[in-house]
Order: C-alpha cells, then sequence, then structure tokens
C-alpha cells in the first residue's frame, strides 16, 4: 500500500473495541476483486483486489488498486500530447454480520488443449507414383505445431447482503486470488454461519 502499512495492520487498527477478530492474519480472504451487484443483476460498483476478515460483529474488506495510464493525442501536423497518469487508491469496507442474508462458494475449473496435426508430404512431391513403397515412409511421418492451452479457473464468494447504509440488496463477490487455498475460504464461510444468527 502507498502508505507504508500492510494490510493486516490497518485492518488490526479498524477492529473496534468491543469486538473480537475470528480470521487469523495467516487465513485473511485474499481476492483479485469484489463486485457488487443489485437486485437487477447489475453491477453498480466494483473494487480493486485486497483481503477480507470476519470479526465477532462485522467482516471487513481492505482493498487497493493502482492505475498507470499513457495517452498519445495528435494536437497538430507533426505535434503530439502524450498524456500520463498514475494514482492509488484505497477502499474500507465494513458489513454487519446483521446484513448478511446468504452465501455461496464456487469453484470450476477446467482446462483445453489444441493441437494440429501435419501429414509431411513425400520427398518426391508425388512425382514418383509409381515408386510409392519407396516413398511410404515419407508419408506417413507426421509433425504437429505448439499446443494452445486454455484454462478456466473460476473461484468465488458470493454473499447476500442488505448494504448498509440504506439495507440495499446486494450480492456481493469476491473473486479469490488463484493461489488463495480454497479450504479457507470454507473455514470463512464456516465461521460466518457460525457468528451471524441470519445463516444458521
Amino acid at each position: 500500500m502507498a502508505s507504508g502499512m500492510s494490510f493486516e495492520d490497518l485492518l488490526r487498527s479498524l477492529v473496534m473495541e468491543n469486538e473480537d477478530v475470528i480470521t487469523p492474519p495467516e487465513k485473511y480472504v485474499m481476492f483479485a476483486s469484489a463486485t457488487l451487484i443489485d437486485e437487477n443483476d447489475q453491477v453498480y460498483r466494483t473494487l480493486p483486489g485486497g483481503v477480507s476478515l470476519l470479526t465477532s460483529k462485522r467482516i471487513l474488506l481492505l482493498s487497493t488498486g493502482y492505475q498507470q495510464n499513457t495517452v498519445l493525442n495528435p494536437t497538430v501536423l507533426r505535434r503530439y500530447t502524450v498524456t500520463s497518469t498514475a494514482g492509488d487508491s484505497s477502499f474500507f469496507l465494513p458489513i454487519p454480520l446483521r446484513c448478511l442474508r446468504s452465501m455461496e462458494m464456487v469453484s470450476d475449473t477446467s482446462a483445453r488443449s489444441t493441437i494440429d496435426v501435419f501429414g509431411r508430404p513425400p520427398c518426391c512431391r508425388g512425382l514418383c507414383y509409381c515408386f510409392k513403397s519407396l516413398c511410404s515412409y515419407v508419408v506417413t511421418n507426421w509433425y504437429s505445431n505448439q499446443p494452445l492451452n486454455d484454462r478456466q479457473c473460476l473461484r468465488f464468494v458470493r454473499l447476500g447482503v442488505l448494504m448498509p447504509p440504506w439495507d440495499k440488496k446486494t450480492i456481493m463477490q469476491l473473486d479469490l486470488q488463484p493461489t488463495f487455498p480454497l479450504n479457507f475460504a470454507a473455514e470463512f464461510l464456516s465461521s460466518l454461519q457460525k457468528f451471524s444468527q441470519q445463516l444458521q
């Protein structure tokens, strides 16, 4: 983070005196992005990647992002304007456990590989048809290009929330980091069920 503080230090400083931290630091939920979706299935807010933890009273989300962009615009003949921007953004989103209404976890992983295989032409380029027996070993040789691999990995946690302050009906989707252990996410949801009366 730009402030020099770690996620863990900043989150600990935001915990209130009368609440206990349930999620240990090594099991903070690491998400690549957080998406807020309204009851009409429309995205109304997207947050950059960050961490989430559970306390005895709230879910705390802290996300941060860095943006950098350079645009080249022509102005007049042989003259351009170069505009560069850079920025750092941080978001803190506390959600009381009383606002939770549902939860789900999805893990969908698949892989696909495509390769093209070609028959190698005979050495005579088809001119010695009458001597097929001499060229048959060449005709049966095959070669291929490099395989094209496509891997899909969808892993996310979805929470049904009455989002403060006006109880807006919201689905909050946390897209998990690829390296985040799935069993940690399961523990997080198990703890949510234990401490949120609305999920029991």
